[in-house]
């Protein structure tokens, strides 16, 4: 058989082969991202940012179709391990869910999307349709008068899981703001 090898700096945490066996996704402890790797060559062909503690991703997972990668890592500031879900085409985070556990140790995933993760005590089934998809803001500032100064902008937002939002303002430097509900 061949046999190839890749040098990565650092500590490998986990590794997942896609379903064609061509590439590898590794990820390194303390480094915050993923590498792709070309297994027969052993070549790093991209990397992408994952999780975001000083903690690795050490498991990772593909879908069944293999378009979708699941990363499980640790929160230090809430203590809980966080599921992560990527777009594997366009290397994109779809969607983030704080699970409330502490220690997992095992990420499956079933030919039928649901997602396993095992802690110390017992095995959780993930529904990642409840995950969160941080919220689309625009915001638009017309040009101010040249006569008063006054501007008319506005703020638009939706959140991708249907929940409600709420804004919040802060007092300008200098001038005043006022919302209302037309803009």
């Amino acid at each position: 058989g061949e046999t190839s090898y890749t040098l990565f700096p650092g500590t490998l945490g986990g590794v997942a082969v896609n379903a064609g066996g061509v590439f590898a996704f590794v990820s390194t402890i303390g480094v915050h991202d993923i590498s792709i790797v070309h297994i027969r060559s052993g070549d790093i062909l991209d990397n992408f940012a994952v999780g975001g503690s000083w903690y690795s991703t050490e498991k990772i997972r593909f879908s069944s179709d293999g378009k979708t990668l699941y990363s499980l890592d640790f929160d230090p500031l809430t203590s809980h391990d966080v599921l992560h879900k990527y777009d594997i085409a366009t290397r994109t985070k779809l969607s983030t869910l704080d699970l409330g556990l502490y220690g997992s140790r095992q990420l499956a995933v079933s030919s039928n999307g649901k997602v396993y993760v095992t802690d110390p005590q017992g095995v959780a089934v993930v529904n990642l349709s409840e995950a969160t998809a941080p919220p689309i803001v625009s915001v638009s500032v017309g040009t101010p008068s040249s006569w008063n100064g006054a501007g008319k902008g506005s703020v638009t937002a939706s959140d991708p899981n249907g929940n409600p939002l709420t804004f919040s303002t802060t007092m300008p430097i200098k001038g005043k703001i006022a919302l209302t509900k037309s803009g």
